[in-house]
């Protein structure tokens, strides 16, 4: 199982997160070709936040299988699906709080995608 743990408490910032998520997109990539489904919106899947001091980052596949995902494991599938098809999107990060940080999708032109709030997220992160 390819599930990358985050341990909660390190102090860490946005550049933590944003070479991190491109990390995993790259590993993503490889999965959604070893097991091509629907893309992310046609998926069902929905977003779901995952429980406080638990952080893991999965794969689409596993996103698939468990049918709900949190903000970086929905944006790590989209930026990777993105880039199949060409487009040179990335896994970005903003603040959603004073110690919160929310995954998104960074397209081309400088634009935002948010594929947690696409899926299901209320508010902020």
């Amino acid at each position: 199982m390819a599930v990358l743990p985050v341990t909660i408490g390190v102090p860490v910032g946005p550049d933590y997160f944003r070479a991190m998520g491109n990390a995993m997109v790259r590993v993503a990539l490889m999965d959604l070709r070893r097991k091509p489904g629907p893309n992310l919106y046609r998926s069902g899947v929905r977003y779901r936040r995952e429980r406080p001091g638990s952080e893991a980052w999965r794969l689409p596949s596993q996103v698939r299988a468990s049918g709900h995902g949190d903000c970086e494991d929905l944006t790590i599938w989209r930026v990777a699906e993105l880039r199949a098809q060409g487009i040179p999107a990335r896994f970005d990060v903003v603040r959603a709080g004073p110690r919160l940080w929310h995954a998104v999708v960074r397209l081309p032109d400088g634009n935002t995608e948010d594929p947690s709030k696409r899926l299901g997220m209320r508010g902020n992160a």
